[in-house]
């Protein structure tokens, strides 16, 4: 007998939203579903012969990891538009101090729609993606993204009344970073000839609507920042050079916890799985720092730097 969410979900596949996301999975959709690069565990495995020395079981993993990394990706992804990006659009399109006009209120709202798609559309295939293989998710740690547990580090060191213009600017270096990993990975694929794989799909899916929403960000946030009283501007300053600051520091876009969950099958010592995070942190450095200059691109542009 079918519970009442499978009930509604199913009810829902008639909804317009289910309609504009048509895309016709197979089994093999679900091989090197992730990129590599984006996940260097499925590299560091390969150097661990002298624990796994059966080539087969090697490549299961690697699968395995991967599988696991789209999944987290997907549910990352949709989190991150709801929490981050669509609650400040929320706050712009009610704006009651007339800081915004109302076109800025409709491109707020039309933006809160397509976050709400792309969300949609993570989470959708997701599961598509846990059908045909069977495979169900790796438990998640309860804050399940690294970008978040980032904001309210930063966010601690803020007065809460100033919460609202930190949150609007952390909203628009977010953006940014989407952005870039979307043209990044787009470019990595092209130049490397990679096949067009489940995740490189949804980066294409988002490239337009990405570029759009940071075009927009970047046109309101000079305004927003030059009519911010110079003592909000000093109160959020250290916190959003905290954030940015982070991704020339060691960060991981996974996270140490759910790295830990992908060896797992591999029994690993502390040390081993330092040396992963160490490998990991050391593989994703290039990427961050071309999100990092995109951040402060953003920021001097916007003259918040100036």
């Amino acid at each position: 007998m079918q519970t009442v969410s499978e009930t509604i979900l199913e009810w829902s596949s008639s909804a317009t939203i289910h309609q504009q996301l048509n895309w016709q999975l197979s089994a093999d959709d679900c091989i090197d579903c992730f990129s590599e690069s984006m996940q260097p565990l499925a590299s560091f495995i390969f150097e661990q012969q002298d624990v796994i020395k059966s080539p087969s079981a090697l490549n299961e993993l690697k699968q395995w990891i991967l599988l696991q990394s789209l999944y987290y990706y997907c549910q990352k992804t949709a989190t991150n538009k709801l929490d981050i990006i669509s609650s400040v659009c929320a706050k712009i399109v009610a704006d009651g101090d007339g800081i915004f006009n109302n076109e800025q209120k409709q491109i707020a709202s039309s933006i809160i729609v397509d976050e709400g798609y792309h969300s949609f559309s993570c989470m959708a295939i997701r599961s598509k993606v846990a059908q045909l293989n069977r495979i169900q998710f790796v438990k998640l740690p309860d804050n399940t993204t690294t970008l978040m547990e980032k904001i309210q580090q930063a966010m601690a060191l803020i007065d809460p009344k100033n919460i609202d213009a930190f949150n609007l600017i952390i909203a628009a270096l977010v953006k940014a970073t989407m952005s870039s990993e979307v043209n990044l990975n787009l470019e990595e694929k092209e130049n490397a000839s990679l096949a067009d794989s489940i995740y490189y799909r949804l980066q294409k899916s988002r490239q337009s609507d990405e570029t759009r929403h940071l075009c927009f960000f970047l046109d309101i946030l000079e305004l927003y920042w030059q009519q911010l009283h110079v003592n909000i501007k000093a109160d959020i300053m250290p916190a959003i050079q905290l954030f940015v600051e982070s991704y020339n520091h060691g960060f991981c876009h996974f996270g140490n916890e759910f790295i830990a969950r992908l060896l797992i099958p591999l029994s690993v010592s502390k040390n081993m799985l330092d040396n992963a995070l160490q490998y990991i942190r050391h593989k994703d450095a290039d990427f961050n720092s071309r999100i990092y200059n995109s951040m402060l691109s953003l920021l001097n542009q916007s003259k918040i730097l100036s």
